[in-house]
């Protein structure tokens, strides 16, 4: 399985391998038989560098396309991906290599795509080119490991969420951060050490404060769903009723709604299909006091809450945090999900976004 511990580029760029390279690679790998011819330009960009322009020539026809360079390795990266991107319609993403079923899912989210074995989809001026399968062949310095980063094993991603989503985390002290994260006090001074001396924690005369948290997210929405998520103890429920989960009250119980139904209560555009809930009571009780009935295939789906600090004010007490929500919709994979992880992201996540 691909390590993706390092915050730099395990989302944002592939490893060790130059984008100019991949996408000279993607681009020469589409078959002369099409019939197509693929330039690509790069255009400078004072503010992000260089980005890269694609133009698909044919007969009777042309197309451009901005591209977006990323290494994909799961579901996960395609929601989060696709949650980003505000008109997907102008954009391919170029990667060093997509599975058959990781090629089939950018379809399903309509994104497009080409990598460096000759795999493609394109849906745009009038072009629809879609192949999978292809296999990518040995390339020089292709996906090698990457350096290890503490703060992303099931432990430091406990201690990233407090600092990301709780208020004023980064200075507090390590007793405090660790009830907050439910970690030991010696694992927070573990990873403040790593963060610092990765460059994401600085000490100033006021105290802690918190360096590229955009980037850190960025590799915490990555390594969630497959180093905490499953270790939290999931089990699945349902209602007597079919619909009986849509009444559900968690008023009274330590219990804060994640998922679909997280993601219509912050929106009001989406109609949940699944509910999530996040408890820090026993399951079991919790299940019994809503009158929920086990099922592995049942559409309630129950975990441990792994955070321990309030809402901010005028946010609902009984929805998990923003970065949980969204991590909930991303990983889902289904896009239905996509823009209401956007609209969840312009909210509440983007660095940019207005203060209340």
């Amino acid at each position: 399985m691909d390590n993706i511990d390092n915050p730099d580029i395990a989302m944002l760029r592939p490893a060790l391998l130059p984008i100019d390279l991949m996408i000279q690679t993607a681009v020469a790998a589409q078959p002369a038989a099409l019939g197509i011819k693929f330039e690509c330009d790069p255009v400078s960009n004072p503010d992000h560098g260089p980005e890269y322009v694609l133009t698909i020539t044919w007969e009777g026809g042309h197309g451009c396309f901005n591209l977006h360079p990323q290494r994909i390795h799961r579901v996960e990266d395609l929601g989060h991906l696709r949650a980003k991107l505000r008109h997907p319609e102008e954009v391919v993403l170029v990667t060093p290599y997509l599975t058959e079923n990781l090629g089939k899912k950018c379809l399903d989210l309509g994104i497009q795509f080409m990598d460096m074995a000759g795999n493609i989809n394109l849906n745009g001026h009038g072009l629809r080119l879609f192949v999978v399968g292809n296999k990518l062949q040995d390339h020089p310095g292709e996906l090698g490991p990457l350096s290890s980063f503490k703060a992303y094993n099931r432990k430091g991603l406990q201690v990233v969420f407090a600092l990301l989503a709780g208020e004023g985390l980064a200075g507090a002290t390590y007793r405090a951060l660790g009830k907050a994260a439910g970690v030991a006090t010696g694992t927070v001074g573990l990873v403040m050490n790593n963060l610092s001396e990765s460059g994401f924690m600085a000490t100033t005369p006021t105290g802690r404060i918190l360096l590229r948290p955009e980037v850190l997210m960025e590799g915490w929405l990555a390594n969630y769903p497959h180093k905490l998520r499953p270790h939290l103890h999931p089990s699945r429920f349902r209602t007597a009723q079919a619909d009986g989960w849509k009444t559900l009250d968690l008023t009274g119980h330590q219990a804060q709604w994640g998922g679909e139904l997280a993601g219509d209560r912050l929106t009001q555009h989406l109609q949940p299909l699944t509910a999530t809930i996040y408890t820090r009571e026993n399951p079991a009780k919790l299940a019994a006091a809503l009158h929920l009935r086990p099922d592995p295939h049942g559409n309630i789906e129950v975990l441990e809450q792994f955070w321990d600090f309030p809402n901010p004010v005028g946010y609902p007490r009984d929805v998990a945090p923003p970065l949980v929500v969204y991590a909930d919709l991303v990983a889902s994979g289904d896009p239905r999900n996509a823009d209401i992880a956007r609209m969840i992201h312009d909210r509440y996540l983007d660095p940019k976004r207005p203060t209340p």
